[in-house]
């Protein structure tokens, strides 16, 4: 895919202008959702917009085909922004879409806008940790992260949700996450050991195991005003663990067993999903359970929801 000089400087400066752009967090995320992770190891840390976006797309555009999607990674990233990104900027967007062949999209009425809630003042924000230690069986984090991210977007109450991730968390690392993130979701993606410890990576990336006192500790320390409301552990054998942290946040779910990764994620997905159209905790988990199911995946019984004394989930929305 070859681009002209004049294409190069529009698209230069049309990406630019994205927010989410503007830092690190931000450009890895936005590769990371255009299935295009890979290139996140080659561009050098705290460029400044216009320079990343310049060298991104020279290293996509002579990168070529991916021989998992035969498609142009360079045509990839650019259909994703235009997607996700361009929608209300319709000569920006007809321009993308032209690079990559497709053709233009013609409002010939005003559409009308998706209905949504109000904006609440104060956002949720789910708090996503993610580990993965070397020598542990490798599991589908990214792609866990991506589809939570793209049902959040989709949902009708979008606008109320804010996906914060943590990845390759240390040990040392969890105070800081939850002092600076201050979540009132707290979900943990990776492994589980059988007596039911969180699996998180030490200085070296290694495994390193979580004691259950340890990590219920941490929540009824830092839950003393109770805005931590759900945890998920979607971890294997979690659910030990999970009853600790429900002494002192309203709803949990851990893992009764070992769970498959695509049964993982398809709990995960359908679970925010429904969060973020409005659904109690209650029906949320339910749903993540049939999502399971509805994927001939047989782990539909391992997820275990959990609540503190007194709570109905049933009651508890995020919407």
């Amino acid at each position: 895919m070859n681009l002209t000089l004049e294409d190069m400087r529009r698209l230069v400066q049309i990406l630019s202008s994205l927010t989410d752009l503007a830092n690190d967090v931000g450009r890895g995320n936005v590769l990371r959702l255009a299935g295009l992770e890979r290139f996140i190891a080659t561009m050098a840390p705290g460029l400044n917009v216009q320079n990343y976006v310049v060298l991104l797309l020279s290293e996509l555009q002579t990168f070529g085909i991916d021989p998992a999607a035969h498609r142009h990674v360079l045509a990839m990233y650019l259909d994703y922004i235009q997607e996700t990104y361009l929608v209300g900027r319709s000569d920006d967007r007809n321009f993308v879409r032209a690079l990559i062949g497709l053709p233009p999209i013609e409002l010939t009425a005003p559409v009308p806008p998706i209905p949504t809630a109000p904006v609440a003042p104060n956002r949720i924000t789910i708090l996503f940790l993610a580990a993965n230690p070397t020598a542990t069986t490798r599991l589908r984090l990214d792609a866990e992260y991506r589809q939570i991210d793209q049902r959040l977007l989709a949902a009708r109450f979008r606008d109320r949700f804010m996906l914060e991730l943590s990845p390759a968390t240390r040990r040392g690392d969890l105070q800081q996450a939850f002092l600076r993130f201050t979540p009132n979701i707290v979900h943990f993606s990776g492994h589980g050991s059988e007596r039911s410890e969180i699996i998180l990576e030490d200085a070296n990336g290694g495994a390193a195991a979580i004691p259950r006192e340890a990590l219920s500790s941490l929540f009824n320390i830092l839950n003393q005003d109770g805005q931590i409301r759900c945890v998920v552990l979607n971890a294997c054998y979690s659910q030990a663990q999970a009853e600790g942290i429900a002494e002192s946040v309203d709803c949990v779910v851990g893992m009764a067993d070992a769970i498959g990764d695509n049964d993982a994620i398809a709990f995960a997905e359908a679970f925010y999903q429904a969060l973020a159209y409005g659904r109690s905790v209650k029906q949320a988990f339910e749903l993540g359970k049939n999502a399971i199911d509805l994927q001939r995946l047989p782990d539909a019984f391992v997820p275990q929801l959990i609540t503190r004394a007194g709570v109905d989930p049933a009651a508890i929305t995020f919407a």
